[in-house]
């Protein structure tokens, strides 16, 4: 036998909302983890009841079968043997016999009731009944029951019958008896998804293909059953066993060879099935249990197991149906009695349709907390007071202990508790409550600085309004005085021409009169030339009237011959002597000439100086002048840009008194806002205030 559990249910996670209703009607509650933000379930503690399919609303459960698997091995042209569910006889009432015709075609070779199988199975239970006396024995065609006690309850092992279900009695019938069949792999159609549990931990049965799937196949593909030829059911019929699927259809089956065992028999279905096994062991400790007990986990039997589409349909509509071929069979074999005990004393065999379990407690990990862990988990959920533990059932577990369990081992969250949710709510509307107080508060201050903004705005705008009338008078006071430095700037421009025309006149005075100073100190030059002229006539006079004495003496030492001579010389000393005092009169003139020429010579050398310094001075005021020019330039290139940045200026000046009209505007209607928000705040908080009084 298989240890593990195969997948028998899916979780489509996009539809999942964890609502919790799947743990709420799941028996087992904790092979389901409901910690996340969707639920997942752990097979190998699931045991296939389908209720969490039946429950789901969101479309977020759906089967497993192996119809796909098969539909793939008829395409590969592989060849089955069909065993069929009593089921099939509510869930296809009038066209059963013609769905085998159609499975015909899909290579079905032959077609066995299992009806049969339960006549063999109430033998079996009938023939341990009667060999070892059991106390008590729980009858096991549903395998959500048999997995059950496997996983949850494996004291109670010992009390399950040791024999097959009807199903895999079928199939081993088929094994033993029917060669031709027996190498076959078996398509079983059953109501039940828990069957191939069944199958995997006995070793019969290969494909179980749901009614479900099957009609769901027929109208996708738009298939009409009666189109095919119907087809009859290999071997013999059954009889009561027919009603198998229905509840107590074993006890009923029972009660024909074993008259009076319906009175010892527990007819027991659905939900409560679980929470009797749970009292089962102390009723067989205290010998009150009874003696078989007939139990299915689906309310309406197999007629409405979670391979059919009858989990709500009414159960006697679905037992009728299946009381139809009851009668149909009685009509057909007026002596089905009779023709049942050959058929089931032609293929019982007391060693073949043994069934033996296992323990899988070992797959239940789920630790209980002790009494100290517990109230650890308690105070996370908030449970704190004997009022706290409302056991409202909403998480799913039907109490606080179960809910507990599930968050201490890590199957669940203090978040999905009911009671947790509705302190976080009472503490966060607590909360809120003061921020909407606070908020409450915070809108008046905002009122309140709103108002004096606004009187603050109205400040600002006759402030601005003044700086605009300032501004335009200060920008007509800039333009003109950007104009006086623009004169300034050509005054100064015209200022410099003319001094750069005296600079050059002063140049040329002072060329012309270091011309004149170098006349002078040729004229200088060339007295002093006549000086040493003058001082060769001196010398020339005094030699003519030394001369001129010679020639006196001379001519007196001629005597009057020599007094003509005598006039000669005394004419020559004449003209000696006035030559010499002409010499010393033009000699003292020149001296004259040429102390006023040396005088004049200084006085040029001064005024030269003095041209030079002026000319050095007119040279340093051109510099600064031009330099001033260049400034007033700078002066009046900024100016313009002042007088343009004062013309933005005016513009932004406009454009700051139309904004402040529109703040002015925009505080106005937030003032409004604001009062509105106020009133909103006020019915919030009186909202608030009635919530509270009515949590």
């Amino acid at each position: 036998m298989n240890d593990q559990k195969p997948p028998v249910i899916s979780i489509e996670k996009e539809n999942c909302i964890n609502c919790h209703k799947c743990i709420s009607v799941c028996p087992v509650k904790y092979c389901i983890d409901g910690s996340g933000d969707t639920v997942d379930i752990n097979h190998n503690l699931c045991i296939g009841c389908g209720h969490c399919i039946e429950a789901c609303d969101h479309k977020a459960r759906s089967w497993l079968d192996d119809f796909d698997a098969f539909t793939a091995a008829a395409e590969k042209g592989e060849k089955t043997v069909a065993v069929v569910a009593p089921a099939v006889a509510a869930s296809l009432p009038e066209t059963w016999p013609y769905l085998l015709g159609y499975l015909k075609t899909l290579g079905v070779e032959a077609f066995f009731d299992v009806s049969l199988g339960a006549e063999l199975t109430v033998k079996s239970y009938l023939n341990y009944v009667e060999s070892e006396s059991p106390q008590s024995i729980i009858a096991q065609p549903c395998p959500a029951i048999v997995s059950y006690i496997e996983l949850y309850q494996p004291e109670l092992i010992p009390y399950l019958a040791p024999a097959d279900s009807p199903m895999v009695h079928t199939l081993k019938m088929i094994k033993a008896y029917w060669k031709e069949y027996a190498g076959l792999k078996s398509l079983v159609i059953s109501p039940c998804l828990a069957k191939k549990r069944e199958f995997t931990d006995t070793g019969y049965g290969d494909f179980n293909v749901t009614l479900r799937s099957i009609q769901n196949w027929l109208e996708k593909r738009k298939i009409n059953l009666r189109k095919f030829k119907p087809e009859a059911f290999t071997g013999p019929d059954a009889e009561r066993a027919v009603r198998f699927s229905t509840p107590g259809g074993l006890m009923l089956t029972a009660d024909r060879d074993a008259p009076g065992i319906a009175h010892k028999t527990k007819k027991i279905e659905g939900m409560s099935i679980y929470g009797y096994l749970k009292d089962l062991p102390a009723a067989i400790k205290g010998k009150y249990s009874p003696l078989l007990i007939d139990c299915l986990n689906c309310e309406n039997g197999c007629n409405g197991g979670p391979g059919t589409r009858h989990q709500k349909s009414s159960q006697d509509l679905l037992s009728s149906l299946v009381e139809k071929r009851i009668k149909i069979i009685s009509t057909k074999n007026k002596s089905a009695s009779k023709s049942v005990n050959k058929s089931i004393s032609a293929y019982w065999d007391p060693q073949l349709y043994l069934r033996t379990y296992k323990d899988r407690s070992h797959f239940n990990n789920i630790t209980i907390p002790n009494t100290t862990q517990l109230d650890g988990i308690y105070k996370e959920m908030k449970k704190t007071e004997k009022a706290d533990f409302l056991n409202c059932a909403a998480c799913g577990y039907g109490n606080c202990e179960g809910m507990a369990i599930a968050i201490y081992n890590g199957l669940n969250k203090v978040e999905n508790c009911h009671h947790y949710m509705q302190k976080v709510i009472q503490e966060e509307k607590s909360t809120v409550t003061g921020l909407y107080s606070q908020l409450h508060d915070k809108i008046a201050n905002c009122n309140s600085l709103i108002s004096d903004m606004n009187k603050t705005v109205d400040q600002v705008n006759e402030s601005v309004e003044s700086q605009s009338s300032s501004l335009q008078e200060s920008s007509a006071a800039v333009e003109e005085m950007v104009r006086s430095l623009g004169n300034l700037s050509r005054i100064s421009q015209t200022r410099q021409e003319a001094l750069m025309q005296l600079d050059g006149s002063v140049r040329t005075g002072e060329r012309d009169l270091k011309y004149t100073v170098e006349s002078i100190n040729e004229i200088t030059n060339s007295i002093s030339g006549i000086d040493n002229l003058i001082v060769l006539i001196s010398e020339v006079a005094d030699q003519t009237s030394l001369l001129s004495m010679n020639a006196a003496i001379e001519a007196a030492h001629a005597g009057d011959a020599g007094k003509g001579f005598a006039v000669v010389a005394s004419e020559i000393k004449k003209l000696a002597e006035s030559t010499e005092n002409n010499v010393k009169d033009v000699s003292s003139l020149i001296g004259e000439i040429l102390m006023k020429v040396q005088e004049t010579s200084k006085v040029s050398g001064k005024t030269g100086e003095n041209i030079g310094l002026v000319l050095k001075e007119i040279q340093n005021i051109s510099h600064a002048l031009h330099e001033f020019l260049a400034h007033t330039e700078q002066m009046s290139v900024g100016n313009r840009q002042v007088n343009q940045a004062l013309s933005e200026l005016k513009e932004n000046s406009g454009n700051v008194l139309n904004a402040s009209a529109l703040m002015n505007e925009s505080i106005l209607i937030l003032e409004q806002n604001l009062k509105e928000i106020h009133d909103i705040s006020e019915a919030n908080m009186e909202q608030i205030r009635k919530l509270s009084g009515s949590i």
